[in-house]
This record gives C-alpha cells, sequence and structure tokens, in this order.
C-alpha cells in the first residue's frame, strides 16, 4: 500500500485543525458566552495564533453555526418524528416535549448555543428557522388538541406553547450552568391544561359540551 498523498495528508492535517478550534469554541461560547468570547479567545484555547484559526473558518458567527449544527439536525429530526407519529394530538405533544427536554440534557452546549439570547448574529438564519419550526410545531399540536377536546380553550395556543418551550428552554441556556432537567416544569404545565382544571369550571361543564366522559392520558390530560 502506498503512503498518503501530501494532498490527502494536508486535508487530513486541516480537518482535525477546524475540529480543535470548533470544539474550543464550542467549550468557550458555553462556559463564557458567545459576546463574552473573541477569537483570541479560542485561538489561545487551542495554542494556535489567531491567525491560524482563521485558516479554517471565517468568522465567529460561522463557528456559532457550525456549534449548533448538531442541535439543529437533532430538532429536525425530533420534528420529523413528530408529525409521522399518529395517535391523539395531545400525547403527540407530551412525547415532543419529553424529545426536546432529551435532546437539551444530550447536547447541552448545542441546546444553549442554538436556544440563548446573548445576541448571537444568525446570518444565514438556519438557527432562528429551527427555533420557529419546533414552536410552529407546538402551537400546531396544541391547536388540534384544543379542538379534539383534550386541552382547555380559554388560553391562547401560542401563548400556550410559548409557555412549554420556555420551560424546556430557559432552565439551561445560561452560560456555564448545570443542566437541569425539564421534565417537572413540563409536568406542571401540562397538568394545568386539563380542561376539567379551568377556572370556575368543573369536570361536568366541560363534559357538558356533548362530550362523554373522557380517558386520562399521559400527565393527567385528558
Amino acid at each position: 500500500m502506498s503512503p498518503p498523498s501530501k494532498t490527502a495528508q494536508s486535508s487530513s492535517g486541516l480537518r482535525r485543525g477546524r475540529e480543535r478550534v470548533l470544539a474550543a469554541a464550542t467549550a468557550l461560547f458555553h462556559a463564557r458566552g458567545y459576546d463574552a468570547t473573541s477569537m483570541s479567545d479560542i485561538a489561545d484555547h487551542v495554542g494556535v495564533t489567531k491567525a491560524a484559526v482563521y485558516r479554517h473558518v471565517q468568522s465567529k458567527a460561522e463557528l456559532l453555526c457550525a456549534a449548533t449544527g448538531p442541535m439543529r439536525g437533532a430538532l429536525f429530526s425530533l420534528l420529523g418524528t413528530s408529525a409521522a407519529v399518529g395517535g391523539r394530538s395531545v400525547d403527540r405533544l407530551a412525547r415532543l416535549l419529553r424529545g426536546l427536554a432529551d435532546v437539551a440534557v444530550a447536547d447541552p452546549a448545542g441546546h444553549a448555543l442554538l436556544w440563548g439570547t446573548g445576541g448571537h448574529p444568525d446570518e444565514d438564519h438556519r438557527d432562528s428557522v429551527c427555533r420557529e419550526s419546533v414552536f410552529c410545531r407546538l402551537t400546531e399540536l396544541l391547536e388540534q388538541a384544543i379542538a379534539e377536546g383534550h386541552v382547555r380553550d380559554d388560553i391562547d395556543p401560542r401563548l400556550v406553547g410559548r409557555l412549554l418551550l420556555g420551560a424546556i428552554v430557559g432552565p439551561n441556556c445560561l452560560p456555564g450552568e448545570p443542566v437541569l432537567s425539564s421534565y417537572p416544569a413540563v409536568d406542571v404545565l401540562l397538568g394545568g391544561l386539563r380542561p376539567g382544571r379551568m377556572p370556575g369550571h368543573t369536570a361536568e361543564t366541560v363534559s357538558g359540551r356533548g362530550r362523554g366522559p373522557r380517558e386520562r392520558g399521559p400527565y393527567g390530560l385528558s
């Protein structure tokens, strides 16, 4: 077997160098925040000059986009699964929220960087499109669950979607903070969406809309 060509060796070296730069940038962005991290900080962390960093990337924004790439992939995969699975909308909503919590724990740095609000640039809008897609899917499932009678109908589903998303996103977006489980907050919010929990209403009032007794689903939702 002939030894690798100089071109192949150079390409492999550049790839490894980019991976080191990306790993350093991801760690620093997560620990300090995007705005508080400079390209000089990243170069120092890797142990190279700033000019060497620019051999691999054109800007700090490019590094952020690369750092959030795996999280975008995980979220779009989750949305695809949510769209393909059948069943009651309220159950699909619960599964999607559990999935969002799971991917946050699996990739805390990617989660914090994608959902963080520290003035991150988003020149090609890939992160913002991903965030909006998640919110739209939550809202869609809430609207369907309301129409099916399994979620209370006295709150704007877009507001509820923001609250549910915030319960998952909020605890794990601060730089350097440990990852927290979002399950308890999600459980509390979902439990409050039961039609029978509406203030001033009773289970009899809700079930009196021409529907019979409901089976209780996940999180105590009807």
